[in-house]
């Protein structure tokens, strides 16, 4: 793979189908103003991977330095995205628990209607236990349980 290869790995690229126009747009959040227009989507792809390359190109040829890609939830691997319904089953708790608990610790990334959760965020999310030794049952409350 060559070193332009994985720099356009970095970034990804988001469409929006607009039916005003019959066009679908092609934009790359982390890249302010590239973004263009296709009119099917199987152009989507190929489109968006050229664009990427003659701005790179450009950009590297002039030495200007490339812009940090933030971290996006489409930005983690498959395998590492939780959506509320894979978290809560996870967890043992209700979706409802799930977004409870995003929304008190500022966990997970709003995507549409649902979140979607790092493995960090998921590992914030386990229940907090109190550190220390379990507290012992009072003596007279065995006593009267045992009678």
């Amino acid at each position: 793979m060559t070193d332009l290869e994985q720099i356009k790995h970095r970034y990804i690229y988001m469409v929006r189908f607009s039916p005003e126009d019959d066009l679908w747009e092609i934009f790359f959040p982390d890249l302010p103003g590239l973004s263009t227009w296709v009119e099917s989507k199987e152009e989507v792809g190929l489109e968006a991977d050229r664009i990427l390359t003659i701005w790179l190109e450009d950009l590297m040829e002039s030495g200007t330095p490339l812009p940090s890609p933030a971290s996006h939830p489409f930005s983690w691997p498959i395998e590492q995205r939780g959506t509320t319904e894979m978290v809560a089953k996870e967890l043992g708790i209700s979706e409802r628990r799930v977004l409870q608990l995003a929304h008190e610790r500022g966990l997970g990334h709003k995507v549409g209607r649902d979140f979607i959760f790092s493995p960090q965020d998921i590992e914030a999310m386990r229940e907090r236990r109190p550190v220390g030794r379990p507290v012992k049952a009072s003596t007279r409350a065995l006593t009267r349980r045992s009678a």
